[in-house]
């Protein structure tokens, strides 16, 4: 009879929540907007262009709002360069006669493709705006490894010609000995080093269901380091060799500047949105009569001689009645589809706090209100957002994490409309109860 009176009482409970306080999350975008790879030209000007990003990565949330991210990405960048300028450089030919090699540029235009790899480590914050929609933000560091670096022209030409000051003529129009027009495309590959920079975004998130979210949102990044390594080397050298801008006298400061939006899905692998809620039924057990054996004088002697005497607990249910009153008479609720209070009844707070930190064997539960436990909708997550809430309000008063037990109860009835046609509130109130 005592074991099925334990069982009985353990299964009054009508919900038991298993709260979880972190989020796992998987993430996948991509997007795109204005990447440069910016550079200053000592004899021309340079834009950046549109290029592309994709990342995908883990985010792993500690509390309610904040949380870190690691990741890997993609990104592009097509940067173009303009050059019009003329270079002078000594020069003898094969008659050993001294002259002045000229180039000039004329409209020369060179476009740069760079892929880098991406990895960002950052911190996140998420901001719950309502039942459906969250700003999340994020900032942090990414090194991003160069995996493609080749140029191209695309436009313009240059022109070569021969100055024998000697005879003060200058030669041109002799592709055999070096003096032409040059209009042909040059391709080849540049070098950079791995790129550092400070990146922040800025999105939101709206709850497609309980384990999937659409993101949007916007991008910078800005590097903190130069990626060019330094030259001294003429754009277009006289043996007929075209190094390319990146590689030439003609820059070496350069870094990777990118800003855009970009659009994604993020999966939650565990978080308060897969709380497991066990609604258990009151169970009934069947009457039996029991007749208690009868006990010799002698055995109920030594049984008692057996029993350590009982604690002294009056202190301590003193503590858990004064407790229980003050979680009943507590008033915290919130406004009508919002997470601000309408009552948030800090005195009693404080003062049930204190109690719990001078007790650590007592427990408290924390408990918002829903009409939805069994599809687990969004008013489900409302009701848990609400709890984690107060919960978070007794947590800055030092109560142990290991005391304070978030979950959701049933309302006694769905949401009904009052006379005045305004929404019940009773999904906005919170229950606590002392264990």
């Amino acid at each position: 009879m005592k074991k099925q009176l334990i069982i009985g009482l353990s299964l009054l409970f009508y919900a038991n929540t298993q709260a979880q306080e972190t989020q796992h999350n998987l993430y996948f975008n991509a997007g795109g907007g204005l990447h440069n790879l910016s550079y200053d030209l000592r004899n021309g000007t340079e834009k950046g262009s549109f290029g592309y990003s994709v990342n995908a990565g883990y985010s792993y949330f500690f509390n309610i709002n904040w949380g870190l991210q690691a990741g890997v990405g993609l990104r592009s960048f097509s940067p173009e360069a303009t050059i019009n300028y003329s270079t002078k450089a000594p020069s003898t030919d094969t008659e050993g006669m001294d002259y002045e090699y000229h180039s000039v540029y004329n409209n020369l235009k060179e476009k740069q493709e760079l892929l880098f790899l991406d990895l960002p480590l950052g911190l996140q914050y998420q901001f719950e705006v309502n039942e459906k929609l969250r700003l999340l933000a994020g900032t942090g560091v990414k090194i991003s490894i160069p995996v493609k670096e080749t140029f191209k022209t695309t436009g313009g030409d240059i022109t070569t010609t021969g100055y024998y000051s000697l005879w003060n003529v200058e030669l041109s129009d002799m592709p055999q000995h070096g003096f032409e027009n040059i209009q042909k495309p040059f391709t080849g590959d540049v070098s950079v080093k791995t790129s550092f920079s400070g990146f922040v975004d800025l999105g939101t998130l709206y709850e497609l269901s309980s384990k999937l979210d659409l993101y949007t949102g916007c991008y910078f990044d800005y590097g903190l380091n130069n990626v060019l390594k330094s030259s001294d080397k003429l754009l277009y050298q006289q043996d007929g060799v075209y190094n390319g801008i990146l590689a030439s006298d003609q820059t070496n400061h350069a870094r990777t500047i990118s800003l855009g939006l970009k659009v994604g899905v993020l999966w939650h692998l565990g978080s308060e949105k897969t709380d497991k809620i066990i609604t258990i039924a009151q169970p009934t057990f069947p009457i039996v009569s029991v007749t208690p054996p009868v006990l010799k004088a002698e055995t109920i002697k030594r049984v008692i001689a057996t029993v350590p005497p009982a604690p002294d607990t009056k202190k301590m249910d003193a503590a858990y009645i004064d407790a229980r009153s003050i979680a009943s008479s507590a008033k915290i609720t919130f406004k009508n589809n919002s997470y601000q209070h309408s009552t948030s009844d800090d005195a009693k707070i404080k003062e049930l706090s204190d109690l719990l930190k001078a007790n650590p064997g007592m427990s408290l539960r924390i408990l918002g209100r829903t009409s939805d436990i069994k599809t687990q909708g969004s008013d489900y997550h409302s009701a848990l957002q609400k709890a984690g809430i107060v919960r978070e309000k007794f947590l800055k008063q030092g109560v142990y994490s290991s005391q304070l037990i978030r979950g959701v109860i049933p309302l006694d009835k769905p949401e009904s409309t009052n006379d005045s046609g305004k929404e019940n509130n009773s999904n906005g109130t919170i229950t606590l109860i002392v264990e």
